[in-house]
This record gives C-alpha cells, sequence and structure tokens, in this order.
C-alpha cells in the first residue's frame, strides 16, 4: 500500500481521542461461564482528532493531506500523545553479527509482556548494557537497526520517539464552518498495517 513519509499536523485542540483497540472473541456457555479467543496479536490503534479555529495556511495542509492520501487510501505518519516515547527498551541481545534488529515497545503488566515493533522511529539511541552508544544506523520506515560494527555481546536498549502509521478511516472528511473566519474538522484515523 501507499506511504506517504509526512506527519498529519499534530495542532489539534484539546479532545484528542486515541488509544488500542482489541478484537476479543467472547463464547458464553451454557453453565454461564465464557470462553474467550484473542483475534488479534497486537491492538489496532484507532484516533479521533478535532482540528478547531486554525489558520487558512493550516486548513490548506489537512485538505492538501486528504486529498494526496487518497481519502482512506495512503497511510502517513501520525503522532499518538499517549504513547510516543521509549525509553531504555530492550531489544535483545548483541550476538557479535551484524543482523538487523527490530525496535520495539514493551508493555508490561504483572508476568504479562506484550511486545509491539516500532515502525517509524524518530531519532533513535542504541545503548549496550554499560549505557556505551552502540553506532547503528535505523532505518525510519521499518525500525531495523543495523550497527555499523557487529552488535557487542551484551544486551542492547533504545531510547526516543516513534510516530504511528495510520490512514484515514472514511473517505469523506468534511470541514464545518461555524464562522466567517472559523473552520473546523474532526478526523478519524486507523492504525495501518500494510
Amino acid at each position: 500500500m501507499a506511504f506517504i513519509d509526512t506527519r498529519l499536523n499534530d495542532r489539534y485542540r484539546y479532545g484528542f481521542v486515541g488509544g488500542p483497540r482489541w478484537n476479543t472473541l467472547v463464547v458464553d456457555r451454557a453453565n454461564g461461564r465464557n470462553r474467550r479467543r484473542k483475534s488479534w496479536s497486537l491492538p489496532h490503534h484507532e484516533f479521533t482528532a478535532d482540528y478547531a479555529t486554525f489558520s487558512d495556511q493550516e486548513k490548506a495542509q489537512l485538505l492538501n493531506a486528504f486529498m494526496a492520501a487518497g481519502g482512506a487510501f495512503a497511510a502517513f505518519r501520525f503522532r499518538d500523545w499517549n504513547d510516543w516515547v521509549a525509553t531504555d527498551e530492550p531489544i535483545g541481545n548483541g550476538d557479535g553479527t551484524s543482523t538487523p534488529k527490530q525496535l520495539v515497545r514493551n508493555y508490561q503488566f504483572g508476568s504479562s509482556v506484550l511486545t509491539r515493533p516500532i515502525t517509524l522511529p524518530l531519532n533513535a539511541v542504541i545503548r549496550d548494557s554499560d549505557g556505551v552508544v552502540v553506532p547503528a544506523t535505523v532505518n525510519p520506515l521499518t525500525g531495523l537497526a543495523t550497527p555499523t560494527s557487529p552488535w557487542p555481546v551484551k544486551a542492547l536498549r533504545w531510547t526516543g520517539q516513534f510516530d504511528v502509521r495510520v490512514r484515514f478511516a472514511e473517505d469523506f472528511n468534511p470541514f464545518t464552518a461555524a464562522s466567517e473566519k472559523v473552520r473546523e474538522c474532526t478526523v478519524r484515523l486507523v492504525e495501518d498495517f500494510a
């Protein structure tokens, strides 16, 4: 699928709504209990961003994004203000090779851990277990980190920011003229796994 490597304007007003959605099949049984099955291995994020009282230039940028993306067709970058920073996230152990390592974000609750691949990293810095920076090239469109020389045989962690790959949720995105000078627009976005 098409991807436009540009972030959607992140100057929306308060009222931003967004987060992960899971797909769990719950089957009620005759004895009153239920059986659950997780349909997805990773959540799909959804967002609603309200733009209001924005300038003519910002309105044009939003309209340009919608038109150039072809509505729901092409994906692009988006800043999820609820989850956009990675701090000392483990990415595995170095093994003395130059095999790329995937940047990830880990979510832990008790002994349960979900590992989410980060595919649009920004300013990623990789360090070994001694805190020494490990020189590496990070692909900004995949999140794969390749060392400039073989990985040290130590635990590796990364710190940085990341965007989410999203697309418009619909092919229709209206602007509202609240007054002669005020325009408003509610944008619905869904995470893209293309």
